[in-house]
C-alpha cells in the first residue's frame, strides 16, 4: 500500500513536470546575462510614476507608486494613497531589501516577503548565476529563458523581433506562483503592468502616468 501511494505521488510529480510547459520546445542551455533580457527598468531608466491598485484579500488600495533609480544604483519603491497617506517605502539593491517605511496594518512579515519577491522580480534584481535554459514556444515568436532561482524557476518571455520582455513567471516545482505581464508599450516602456498571484489573493495593477 505504501509503495502504491509513493508510485502515485511520483507519477503525479512527473506528469505535472511534463505538462507544465507542454507548448515549449527546449533549444539549448546557454550563459545568459540578466542584461540580455532588456528590462524596462535598466539602461536609461531614471524614474516612473504609476497610478496603481493593490487588491489583497478583501482590501482595495488605490494610489500612486513611484519607482526611482537612486545614485547608488538602488531602487526606491514608494506607494501613497490618493489621499496622500504613505503605505510603504522600500529600498532594493540586488537582493538587498530594506523597509524604509510601512504602514503598520501592512507591516506583516509574510506580506513584506511577498512584496519583496514581487518588486525584486519586477526590477530584474534577482542574482541569476546559473546558465539559462532557452525554450521557444510553438509559434516561434518568443524566446523563453528559464533560470533556477533558490527553490523556484523564473521564466522570462522575450519577443524575438523586438527583444521586448513581455512576461515574467515564477514557478515552484509544480505550480505557477506569480505572473507579471507587460503591455501597451510606448517608447519601449510598458505603460501597463499587472502582477497576479495564483495561491494568495494579491493582485497589483500599474498604469503609467505620462510625464
Amino acid at each position: 500500500m505504501k509503495n502504491l501511494i509513493l508510485i502515485s505521488i511520483l507519477l503525479l510529480f512527473v506528469s505535472c513536470r511534463t505538462i507544465k510547459h507542454c507548448n515549449f520546445k527546449k533549444v539549448e542551455e546557454q550563459q545568459t546575462d540578466i542584461a540580455q533580457l532588456h528590462s524596462c527598468f535598466k539602461n536609461n531608466f531614471t524614474k516612473v510614476l504609476f497610478k496603481s491598485t493593490i487588491d489583497i484579500y478583501n482590501n482595495h488600495l488605490g494610489g500612486l507608486i513611484l519607482i526611482k533609480l537612486m545614485p547608488d544604483s538602488s531602487y526606491r519603491v514608494n506607494f501613497i494613497t490618493e489621499l496622500g497617506l504613505k503605505i510603504f517605502d522600500f529600498e532594493i539593491k540586488g537582493e538587498q531589501f530594506k523597509v524604509v517605511y510601512c504602514l503598520e496594518k501592512m507591516n506583516k512579515k509574510k506580506l513584506i516577503q511577498v512584496l519583496k519577491d514581487d518588486f525584486t522580480l519586477l526590477l530584474l534584481e534577482n542574482k541569476l548565476k546559473d546558465k539559462a535554459i532557452l525554450f521557444k514556444n510553438k509559434d516561434n515568436v518568443e524566446n523563453i529563458f528559464r533560470f533556477h532561482h533558490k527553490n523556484s524557476y523564473n521564466y522570462y518571455y522575450v519577443e524575438k523581433n523586438s527583444l521586448t520582455l513581455n512576461k515574467i513567471e515564477n514557478w515552484g516545482c509544480l505550480f505557477r506562483n506569480v505572473t507579471m505581464c507587460f503591455s501597451d508599450f510606448k517608447n519601449n516602456f510598458p505603460t501597463k503592468i499587472s502582477i497576479s498571484h495564483q495561491h494568495i489573493k494579491l493582485n497589483i495593477q500599474l498604469n503609467q502616468i505620462a510625464n
